[in-house]
């Protein structure tokens, strides 16, 4: 749910509130890691410059790509972040992520 800065309706305030309570966050999202790059920008729309970026493998390619130790944040900026990664042709290299802050 999303709430304008100018809302007057107090149940979709309240309503929100709720979600929040119940730890329904818009900061998650998924991406693929592109495949023939070593580098993948991930549109975040919460996400902001001081944002802390946590991704999650959701693929066994993905837990591969976290242990060659070539996987890291590369950087994070108003609306999007930069994920650094190993140059490969696969495709299914598959993260969650939670971006914080």
């Amino acid at each position: 749910m999303s709430i304008a800065s100018n809302e007057r309706d107090l149940s979709r305030i309240v309503t929100a509130i709720q979600q929040i309570e119940q730890g329904r966050l818009n900061v998650t999202g998924r991406c693929v890691l592109q495949a023939g790059s070593d580098t993948t920008s991930v549109a975040a729309m919460n996400c902001g410059a001081q944002s802390i970026v946590v991704p999650i493998a959701m693929s066994a390619a993905a837990a591969a790509e976290i242990a060659s130790g070539n996987f890291f944040v590369q950087s994070v900026s108003n609306g999007s972040f930069v994920l650094k990664h190993t140059n490969s042709a696969s495709t299914d290299r598959v993260f969650g992520f939670v971006c914080i802050g």
